[in-house]
């Protein structure tokens, strides 16, 4: 792996982190506010609900593309060739974000055509297994990252320390070389002060 011409920082792998945690947090709220369809006629309409669930699963999908267009350029930019269990978690990780658009779509679709009694029961297997995909998916993801963030936050932090012994260098030197022109300058205000002496 030669991350020598690349500027990666281990930081941007947490952002992708962060675009992925949030997409999920947006998936299991429009399923939470699903319950309120049916029991809030009076509070908010359904359709209201159904306009809002629509536009939170939007902003989540847009996050779920920037993290994985996100994810892949870092990975590109690493050099990092995966191996079989990487590509396997990746492809998890993957399935199990589809399979959870997948059903807050369904849900999405059929909302208004669940009877009361049964609305409950669905609603809570729906949040249920979106929390324990997201949960899930989470864990896939960084099992999928590790070897490559591992590497890349060792040579990130070997180049780091060059750097920091370049600076150091270059400061001894600079440090040596004002001594030394304070020196001469003192030597030279002596010799002079001894000539008019």
């Amino acid at each position: 792996m030669n991350l020598q011409n690349n500027n990666l920082n281990p930081r941007q792998y947490i952002y992708t982190k962060y675009a992925f945690s949030i997409g999920y947090f947006l998936l299991i709220l429009a399923v939470f506010l699903f319950y309120l369809g049916p029991f809030s006629k009076d509070l908010i309409p359904a359709e209201n609900i159904i306009i809002t669930d629509i536009v939170i699963l939007l902003i989540s999908a847009c996050l779920f593309i920037f993290f994985f267009t996100l994810r892949f350029s870092l990975h590109k930019k690493s050099n990092y060739k995966l191996n079989n269990k990487d590509k396997k978690w990746y492809i998890l990780t993957v399935s199990l974000v589809v399979l959870s658009f997948l059903i807050v779509i369904i849900w999405l679709s059929i909302v208004k055509s669940v009877d009361k009694d049964k609305y409950l029961i669905w609603w809570i297997l729906s949040l249920v297994s979106i929390a324990l995909m997201s949960f899930s998916a989470s864990v896939f993801e960084y099992l999928a990252r590790f070897n490559e963030f591992s590497i890349v936050a060792t040579k990130f932090e070997v180049k780091a320390r060059e750097n920091d012994l370049v600076i150091a260098q270059q400061y001894s030197a600079d440090t040596a070389t004002a001594e030394n022109i304070f020196n001469s300058e003192e030597e030279n205000l002596k010799d002079s002060e001894d000539k008019n002496d």
